[in-house]
Order: structure tokens, then sequence, then C-alpha cells
């Protein structure tokens, strides 16, 4: 097999976050916090989507939120 000369690799870093999803999704997580805590129902972003993005967060290596792209 030869690979024509015009084809080109392209790498994305992706870091842990499919990784953390997975594991999350696996622990269904978004519904134990969402048994637990309680939604006002005025904030735009679900308070669960929120705490989930803080976690994900801290377990990929405390970065600050507003550092992130």
């Amino acid at each position: 097999m030869s690979r024509d000369n015009n084809e080109k690799l392209k790498r994305f870093n992706i870091s842990g976050i499919p990784l953390i999803k997975s594991v999350s999704d696996v622990l269904n997580l978004k519904h134990i916090f969402s048994k637990y805590i309680p939604s006002y129902g005025n904030e735009t972003v679900p308070v669960i989507d929120s705490l989930m993005l803080l976690i994900w967060n801290i377990t990929l290596g405390r970065q600050p939120l507003y550092e992130l792209s």
C-alpha cells in the first residue's frame, strides 16, 4: 500500500475530556447530582452542568477556567 503524497496527518490535542466524560456517564453523575441538588429555574446554565464543568476542570489539572479556550 502506498500513500498519496498529498495526504497529511492532522493531530488534535483533546486531553482527557473524552475519558472524564465517559467515566462520569458510566457513573451517571448528572443523574445523581440532579437528585440531590435542586434547580432554581432562573439560571441560564443549569447548576448541574456548571458542577460537572468544575469537576472535570479539577480532575484535568486545576487550570483556571478563564484560561481555557
